[in-house]
């Protein structure tokens, strides 16, 4: 499988991102072909009915003194272009400030919005329900 930054390097330049089932099948068949070079036993273990899940199983479990399981997370979809979270954290948590910090302003701006339609509505005795309606012509 060569040394450890060959194959850091490689995953993240050629598998960056494993979201789509092809790109997926894609990372399994090259890992399952490194795992056979390194003279592993290597299977896939599918299951799920409605998500696919398919592990990689390296070995043999049955007879293993040392059991491994090991597993890797797709990267979460954003809004603007994915920055490979996973190697780029201070990307990864600007991101996610940004969003927290865009849905408290929206709730701020909804929650003034509505105290401001009250208060017109009550310099006239109404409510915001009959600031919002449309008139009724008489």
């Amino acid at each position: 499988m060569g040394d450890i930054g060959h194959l850091k390097k490689y995953l993240l330049t050629v598998h960056p991102v494993r979201k789509t089932g092809a790109q997926k099948k894609e990372f399994r068949q090259w890992l399952l072909r490194e795992l056979k070079r390194a003279g592993w036993r290597v299977g896939e273990e599918t299951y799920g009915k409605f998500n696919g899940s398919v592990n990689v199983v390296a070995g043999d479990p049955e007879q293993a003194e040392v059991f491994l399981c090991a597993h890797y997370d797709t990267g979460s979809r954003m809004l603007i272009p994915n920055f490979v979270s996973p190697t780029n954290v201070a990307a990864h948590v600007c991101y996610h400030l940004a969003a927290a910090v865009g849905l408290a302003g929206a709730a701020f701006l909804l929650i003034h919005t509505y105290r401001l339609l009250e208060e017109i509505g009550s310099g006239g005795g109404g409510t915001v329900d009959s600031c919002l309606r449309p008139r009724q012509s008489e």
